[in-house]
C-alpha cells in the first residue's frame, strides 16, 4: 500500500504542476486581457445603447458584453445577523463548533485521550439573489443575476468564533436553540456590501421585458465579475495568480519528478 501512495504522490503533483501552467494561469491571464482592454461604460451608456437597438428592433434580442462601473443600489438596507450593521447586500455563514474526546492507544500500548475539534456549516444566508447597479449621476438602475456563473468579489467584513457563553449580547441568538452535545460555541462569518459602495462589473447585458440584466455570457470563455474592487485592483489580483500559478506549476512538476526518480532509482 505504501508502495503505491509513493508513486501516486509525484504523480498527483506533475499533473496538478500541467494543470496549473496549460489551465489557471492562461484562464487568469485571459480574465487581465478581457479587464485591460475594455472600454468602461456607465449605466446611461447601457441604457441609451439599448433605446438605440430597440428603435431598429434588436433591443429584446440583443446580447453585449461590457465592463460597466456603478453604486449598489437597494430601497432599504439591510439589517446583517452577526455584526448587527446596516448594509445593501450580506452573506453570512453560522458553523456550529464542538468537541470530542476520544481515548486510544498509542504505539506503546499506553492508552492516550485526543481531544478533536470539529466545525459543521450550520446555515449559509443571502440578503438578495440579484443586486442593482445605480448610476452615479441618474436613477437608473439596471439588474445583476449574480446567481449563474458569477464570479462574485466581494469583501469578508466579519469573522468571529464565540463560546456559548458570550452569545448573549448577540440578538440573534436569543431564542436560538443549543441542540448539539459537546458544544463549544459557534463561528460566524459575513461578507457585506456597504449603502452605495462603488462596484466593478464585467459581464454580458441583455433585456428581459423592459428591465435591463447583466449576467453569465452565452460565450463560455468570457468572465462574468462583479467586485467591489476597483479595476487596477483586480487587474493586480489576477496578474499575481497568474505568476503564482506558474511557478508554482513548474516547482510541483521539479518536485514530482525528483520523487518519481528517487522512487525507480532507490
Amino acid at each position: 500500500m505504501s508502495g503505491i501512495f509513493e508513486i501516486l504522490v509525484p504523480i498527483f503533483l506533475v499533473a496538478g504542476g500541467i494543470l496549473a501552467i496549460l489551465y489557471l494561469r492562461p484562464r487568469m491571464l485571459n480574465h487581465v486581457r478581457e479587464m485591460k482592454f475594455m472600454t468602461t461604460s456607465t449605466v446611461e451608456d447601457l441604457k441609451s445603447m439599448f433605446d438605440r437597438m430597440q428603435e431598429e428592433g434588436l433591443g429584446d434580442s440583443l446580447r453585449h458584453y461590457i465592463e460597466i462601473k456603478g453604486r449598489i443600489h437597494c430601497d432599504q438596507p439591510i439589517h446583517t445577523p452577526f455584526s448587527e450593521k446596516e448594509v445593501a447586500y450580506c452573506s453570512s455563514k453560522l458553523y456550529v463548533v464542538t468537541q470530542k474526546e476520544e481515548s486510544c492507544r498509542d504505539s506503546n500500548g499506553n492508552m492516550r485521550t485526543r481531544t478533536e475539534k470539529k466545525e459543521e456549516l450550520l446555515a449559509d444566508e443571502n440578503s438578495s439573489d440579484v443586486l442593482f447597479l445605480k448610476s452615479d449621476s441618474s436613477d437608473l438602475c439596471i439588474t445583476l443575476d449574480i446567481t449563474n456563473g458569477c464570479q462574485f468579489d466581494i469583501s469578508e467584513t466579519f469573522d468571529r468564533f464565540e463560546p456559548v457563553g458570550n452569545l448573549r449580547s448577540y440578538a440573534y441568538f436569543r431564542n436560538f436553540q443549543h441542540c448539539r452535545t459537546n458544544l463549544l460555541g459557534y463561528h460566524m462569518k459575513e461578507k457585506t456590501i456597504d449603502m452605495n459602495q462603488p462596484l466593478y462589473v464585467l459581464g454580458e447585458a441583455y433585456k428581459e421585458g423592459s428591465n435591463i440584466h447583466i449576467g453569465k455570457p452565452a460565450d463560455k470563455e468570457k468572465t462574468f465579475i462583479v467586485s467591489t474592487r476597483s479595476k487596477d485592483e483586480l487587474v493586480g489580483k489576477y496578474e499575481r495568480y497568474a505568476k503564482f500559478s506558474l511557478i508554482g506549476g513548474i516547482a510541483a512538476i521539479i518536485i514530482g519528478v525528483l520523487l518519481c526518480i528517487s522512487y525507480f532509482v532507490g
